[in-house]
């Protein structure tokens, strides 16, 4: 195969557009026959070619018989001449972001294959081929095939999976779904020791990609005309963006500054590059981490970035299962960080697979989810393989002490008999993640998270409770603005409507919901007519399981669970279809019936472990507020050892420990080198032998806030720092905790003179 580049190009000149059955632009040439434009390689593991082809039909068949028939001194199909139906971009190593045209020839790889009705289909359509044996073919068993088809002209590779899935259609045969991506190369060759590979051809016209059958899933390229918006792709690719930016912030967090690496920057790039190759990231998002990372250090006048980012993108270039992975990374930073750094790879292409690639939801068939549709329904695409060389998962729990975290195909439940509780205990979890505020004020939440609460009992209550529920915390309401959507569901008849889904899918991406809460699932339910007694109740549920987020539902327990003193997840329905999808199971009850305030609170089912059985108390505070804690047998509220601690805290202490809070970020704003020892800023912030307590414990109480962060000898200030308001920095180091709002307190008092 001879490179023949100016011919390709003379062709291309010839063009003229036709229209295929979905409305695309097609080029197809004035000539009769166009050019088959090949990149060949010298075995897999080469990433550019060896030489650049364009040959006409005849002469490809020629080479691809010439190639089945003569034996060859290679054992390993990898060392086998291997080429692309593509043209890459001058000097370009092989991937799809490189390639620039697909060749006018159909490549399919058939692992089972009927031969007698391959041949007769062929023959039906009257188009030219060429079929030849795979290496792996078994005369008398599975027969497997490569099929080569005619095209009438080349196409964008944006349709590469499009064009093959198509001309397989036609064709009746099932393709390796592995090789619909445009950079795939096609090995052809006769192993050492192996018989001839058959070969057959078939004469006849070149298939006309008009003639291909419609496929409303294809995304256009760029060029094609006035595509219609698909709303729900472009908030797939919305939230893969914001994924993959997510995981690259995680990644370079957890590795550290570039400048601690001298000497093993380009190893660390090369590591990078490989472990996020098998992650399934692509060649550009490998580029553009790496880059971020060095930038930051590039004046230094001995940092090449550029060379970095080589580094990296030649170690992506390898076949994946060339990739040395973690074993590389962990030699330069260590299995722990990369440990991190394979989670936050990993957790992003998760993110990619869910999202992108898949119909939405109102594109599914009724009573399927999106996960269903995704992966053309092949259970076992590549995609849904668990990997044992990858990291032990860790659960993101979003609240540990209530073992809520999101679940891939899992929903939460607090569930209970009528006024047991379950709603106010709900409204005040969602209040919580939203404010960042403990729950039942003892257990952390991870972060500040955005809820979307969909009441389906009204929401007027829910707005009057969430209110009093956050002065209780010592906090004002509009503090939940774009944190805590609720809305009134109470009119919506079908909540198990595919479009109703869809809306609710669509507005959890556009806002960047982190936690679902449907109270309640009963009331949702019997507005679709659905009582709890038929499997069909669990629907709504399976669609929520399906977003991937933290799903909360507030169910009633049925009948016979009121004569139970051991909570069931049986309990939440009569059918046991609900109780299947739980992932974690909240009971709530009521101890004492003469006591509406006291209710207690059990674990019915876990990721892991259960967490113990306890009470709580609600009750009224100043303010009109609504507080909610955890209380002992006796009714009284229980302390953590922090709180114990903390419980005798004055209020000079914590005037100091802000006034020390402040210094600390005013130095880092306004000091221009950017990077400090810790050292340097306590000093600053005026540490002695009298303030040390105060000062250490800002410094604590501000890196665990994330306006300030670094490693053991460099700290910084974060952007959250650099923004954040007076309030925030009091909320951050417990001022306005513990001396807030309430106009009755001594300290409050003090404070005002």
């Amino acid at each position: 195969m001879a490179p023949q580049i100016d011919e390709a190009a003379s062709f291309a000149g010839d063009a003229a557009p036709s229209t295929n059955a979905d409305g695309f632009s097609v080029a197809r040439s004035s000539l009769d026959e166009q050019p088959i434009a090949l990149s060949v390689f010298a075995g897999a593991r080469a990433t550019t070619p060896a030489a650049v082809d364009a040959l006409t039909w005849g002469a490809f068949c020629d080479e691809v018989e010439a190639l089945c028939r003569e034996e060859t001194t290679a054992t390993d199909k990898r060392d086998l001449v291997a080429f692309g139906p593509y043209r890459l971009r001058d000097g370009a190593t092989r991937s799809a972001a490189n390639v620039e045209r697909m060749a006018s020839v159909a490549a399919l790889d058939l692992d089972s294959v009927d031969l007698d009705a391959l041949r007769a289909r062929l023959a039906g359509l009257g188009v030219s081929a060429i079929v030849h044996g795979s290496p792996s073919d078994d005369e008398h068993g599975t027969r497997k095939a490569r099929v080569y088809v005619q095209l009438d002209s080349e196409h964008d590779p944006a349709y590469a999976g499009r064009v093959r899935a198509g001309v397989a259609a036609m064709l009746g045969v099932e393709p390796d779904k592995s090789t619909s991506n445009a950079d795939r190369i096609f090995f052809c060759g006769r192993l050492a020791g192996t018989p001839a590979r058959f070969v057959e051809r078939f004469n006849g016209r070149a298939l006309e990609l008009a003639e291909l059958p419609p496929a409303s899933t294809m995304t256009a390229p760029t060029h094609a005309a006035a595509p219609t918006p698909d709303v729900a792709a472009t908030a797939a690719r919305e939230q893969d963006t914001r994924a993959r930016t997510a995981a690259a912030a995680a990644i370079r967090t957890a590795i550290g500054p570039a400048h601690e690496y001298d000497g093993r920057k380009h190893a660390l790039c090369g590591a990078l590059g490989g472990m996020l190759r098998k992650a399934g990231w692509t060649r550009d998002d490998c580029a553009a981490l790496v880059r971020a990372w060095l930038e930051p250090i590039k004046d230094r006048g001995d940092v090449d970035v550029e060379k970095g980012v080589k580094w990296a993108c030649g170690a992506w270039d390898k076949l994946p299962e060339e990739c040395s992975g973690r074993a590389a990374l962990d030699s330069v930073v260590g299995p722990a960080v990369g440990a991190i750094v394979e989670q936050a790879a990993l957790l992003a292409w998760r993110a990619h697979r869910d999202s992108v690639g898949a119909p939405a939801i109102d594109e599914c068939e009724p009573g399927t989810t999106r996960h269903d549709a995704g992966d053309d329904g092949d259970p076992f695409a590549a995609s849904k393989l668990v990997s044992w060389i990858a990291a032990e998962p860790v659960i993101d729990y979003l609240c540990r002490g209530l073992r809520l975290a999101p679940s891939d195909g899992k929903v939460a439940a607090i569930f209970g008999q009528p006024a047991a509780g379950k709603g106010p205990l709900a409204d005040h979890i969602a209040a919580c993640f939203a404010l960042n505020a403990p729950v039942l004020g003892r257990f952390e939440v991870a972060r500040r998270l955005r809820v979307l609460l969909l009441d389906f009992e009204g929401a007027t209550l829910t707005n009057k409770r969430v209110r009093r529920m956050a002065r209780a915390m010592r906090r004002e309401p509009h503090e939940l603005q774009q944190w805590l959507y609720v809305y009134n569901q109470s009119a919506e008849l079908n909540p198990i409507d595919p479009t109703y889904l869809a809306r609710v899918r669509r507005f959890i991406e556009e806002h960047a919901i982190d936690v679902l809460v449907v109270d309640s699932y009963t009331s949702a339910m019997l507005n679709a007519g659905i009582d709890s007694n038929r499997p069909e109740y669990a629907q709504l549920a399976k669609g929520l399981a399906s977003l991937n987020r933290l799903s909360i539902v507030v169910a009633h327990a049925n009948k016979a669970a009121a004569e139970s003193t051991t909570p069931r997840i049986k309990d939440l329905a009569y059918s046991g279809a609900l109780g299947s999808l739980v992932g974690t199971g909240i009971a709530v009850a009521k101890p004492e019936p003469a006591d509406s305030y006291l209710v207690r609170i059990t674990c019915a089912r876990a990721p892991e472990t259960e967490f113990a059985p306890m009470q709580a108390r609600f009750s009224d505070v100043d303010g009109g507020g609504l507080a909610v804690a955890v209380v002992d047998d006796a009714g009284v509220p229980t302390q953590t050892r922090r709180e114990k601690r903390n419980a005798g805290t004055s209020y000079e202490a914590a005037t100091e420990r802000l006034d020390k809070a402040m210094l600390m970020l005013e130095y880092l704003r306004h000091e221009s080198h950017g990077q400090h020892s810790q050292q340097d800023i306590m000093m600053e912030s005026g540490a002695g032998r009298r303030s040390q307590r105060a000062v250490l414990d800002a410094w604590a109480l501000l890196c665990k806030g994330k306006f300030i962060t670094g490693s053991a000898k460099r700290w910084w200030i974060t952007e959250k720092g650099r923004t954040a308001s007076e309030s925030d920095i009091r909320a951050a180091v417990g001022y306005t905790a513990q001396f807030g709002r309430n106009p009755s307190s001594v300290p409050f008092a003090a404070a005002a003179e």
